[in-house]
């Protein structure tokens, strides 16, 4: 269990978190669209873990509101699996405080077939936009309900401005444009998330 002070509490942190990266933003999006509206939210951590006694999935987050320091955002998070460190079968190489190594992706299903990082609007479907994930301290989103279709998107859904799906890297290092999911494709997404799933499904369902 982490200890200390949260990054956003020092000075020091908040002013390194102002930095806008780039790279982080997808072109064709404006992530910074958020804080012009007073009601927007900016996540400033988000993780999954487990809660005893029951051991059950629970996926926690903190924000702030969009009138507070304008922190650097992110279009980009890790990918978690499917409900990360729940489901033990289907457990994502980005879950919470996972050590996973190169050699137990490639000993698992290869990193070619498992995701790492996902693109997403950090946003409700339409205007104004209504919440923003800071890069210094968002983790990671799991894969259990799909890529909705752009009217169903709510906060925490893997999404994107692009029309024929949305971007992901896999652990090799490719990227690839994936489609949004249906009832028989959120399964092979799902399984594409686990490093170690023993799965084997038509990918060519997921991209071109």
């Amino acid at each position: 269990t982490p200890t200390g002070s949260p990054w956003w509490s020092t000075p020091e942190n908040q002013q390194l978190a102002q930095t806008r990266i780039k790279i982080y933003q997808c072109p064709g999006d404006n992530v910074y669209e958020v804080y012009s509206n007073p009601s927007g939210q900016i996540y400033i951590t988000g993780f999954d873990y487990k809660t005893p006694p029951s051991m059950t999935y629970t996926y926690t987050s903190r924000f702030l509101s969009a009138t507070s320091p304008q922190f650097g955002l992110t279009n980009y998070v890790g990918v978690s699996g499917k409900n990360g460190k729940y489901n033990t079968q289907f457990q994502g190489v980005l879950a919470n405080q996972t050590t996973v190594k190169l050699d137990s992706i490639t000993g698992g299903d290869g990193s070619s077939s498992t995701l790492m990082f996902g693109e997403t609007l950090n946003s409700s479907y339409g205007s104004p936009r209504n919440a923003g994930l800071t890069w210094i301290g968002y983790g990671s989103f799991p894969t259990a309900y799909g890529i909705p279709a752009p009217k169903n998107v709510v906060y925490g859904d893997w999404s994107s401005n692009h029309p024929g799906g949305v971007n992901f890297v896999f652990c090799d290092g490719s990227a690839k444009t994936l489609r949004r999911t249906d009832a028989t494709t959120l399964p092979i997404f799902q399984a594409a998330s686990g490093y170690a799933d023993g799965q084997s499904p038509d990918w060519n369902l997921l991209y071109d």
